[in-house]
C-alpha cells in the first residue's frame, strides 16, 4: 500500500498486506461474497480537509454512521480544541494537526472507550462490529503533532481480516494483526466509539 505524502513527511497508511477493495471512502457499494464477510457496517468517510485531519474525517464519517443528518465541517470540530479559527477559505498552519479521536469524541455526543492500540484482540473488534460500533485507529507522532493518521475499522471477515477505511486511499481489507502492528505506536489509541442524538 502507498504512503500518504503530506508537507511535514511521509505518514504511514496501511501495511504493505492489505488489498486495497475501492478508492471510495465508502464500503456502502461493495460486493462481499457471502462467505467472507462475517459482518459489515455500511458508512462513508469524507475526505480529510487538510493532509493531517484524517482523525478528523473518521470521527465525521463515524458521526454520520450515527446520526445520518450531514456532515459537521472538520474545521468545526479542531477549531475549539486549538483555540484558533480553522475555518474559512485560508486557515492558519496550525490547524494541519494530527490528533486522536478522543481528543474531539465529547464535541459530536461521542460515547465509548480507548485502548492503547497494543492491547486490543480482534475479538473485541469483532464483538464491537457486531453491535455495530465502528472503531477508529490513530496515532499521532510522539515528537510532535505535524504527522499521524487514523482509519475506520467497519467490519470483517471469517479469516482474521477486518474492512478498513482509510481517508488517504479508500476501503481496503487487511490482515488485523498487520494493521495493529502498523499502528502500535506510543501515542496511539483504538476508539470504540458510539454517537447518540
Amino acid at each position: 500500500m502507498e504512503n500518504l505524502k503530506t508537507a511535514a513527511g511521509i505518514v504511514d497508511t496501511l501495511p504493505g498486506s492489505s488489498k486495497l477493495l475501492t478508492p471510495a471512502l465508502s464500503t456502502r457499494n461493495l460486493v462481499i461474497p457471502p462467505e467472507d464477510a462475517a459482518a459489515v457496517l455500511f458508512m462513508s468517510v469524507p475526505p480529510p480537509g487538510q493532509s493531517n485531519w484524517a482523525w478528523l474525517a473518521c470521527i465525521v464519517g463515524v458521526h454520520e454512521f450515527f446520526i445520518g443528518n450531514g456532515e459537521i465541517p472538520q474545521c468545526q470540530l479542531i477549531t475549539p480544541l486549538l483555540g484558533i479559527v480553522c475555518c474559512g477559505s485560508n486557515p492558519p498552519s496550525d490547524c494541519n494537526r494530527a490528533g486522536l479521536a478522543s481528543m474531539v469524541l465529547a464535541q459530536v455526543n461521542g460515547m465509548g472507550r480507548t485502548e492503547h492500540v497494543g492491547n486490543v484482540v480482534l475479538p473485541q473488534v469483532q464483538n464491537s462490529i457486531n453491535y455495530k460500533i465502528p472503531v477508529i485507529l490513530s496515532y499521532v507522532n510522539q515528537q510532535s503533532q505535524e504527522n499521524g493518521h487514523a482509519v475506520v475499522i467497519c467490519g470483517y471477515d471469517n479469516n482474521g481480516n477486518v474492512y478498513v477505511i482509510d481517508p488517504a486511499s479508500g476501503t481496503s481489507m487487511v490482515p488485523f494483526n498487520d494493521l495493529m502492528a502498523q499502528y502500535n505506536k506510543p501515542v496511539s489509541e483504538a476508539a470504540f466509539v458510539e454517537i447518540r442524538k
